[in-house]
């Protein structure tokens, strides 16, 4: 697998947590637009970069500015590991993790956090 780069120029949006209404699942307007925009810019960029889709284990950088989004993948050059029990999305453990450090009173607030970095093991 190669390493990519990828700068997006677009403002970083808060993901929404999907609402239920009638029985049905959506995603907030604003976000839902937001997300239809990003995937066809990616889609756009990859296709110059002819970038093909990664495999294995990776290393995801991404840095956030006003009006653009950076991001880096490359192989992850860690041993592979078994994750063992610890099967769900890494993002989900990290904000289960800041939550509760929040509440904790160990941090005022989770958006103090400019710079955070997690390799999942088992």
């Amino acid at each position: 697998m190669d390493s990519f780069t990828i700068t997006l120029p677009l403002k970083p949006k808060v993901a929404s947590r999907p609402r239920v209404r009638k029985g049905h699942a959506y995603l907030e307007k604003g976000y839902a637009d937001w997300l239809d925009e990003a995937i066809i810019l990616l889609k756009m960029i990859a296709r110059k970069q002819k970038i093909r889709t990664a495999e294995g284990p990776l290393a995801v950088g991404i840095q956030l500015k006003r009006d653009a989004i950076r991001i880096e993948v490359a192989p992850s050059f860690y041993p592979k590991t078994s994750r063992g029990a610890l099967r769900g999305d890494i993002d989900n453990y990290v904000k289960a993790i800041l939550d509760a450090m929040q509440k904790a009173e160990l941090i005022e607030n989770d958006r103090q956090v400019e710079r955070l970095a997690v390799l999942m093991e088992g």
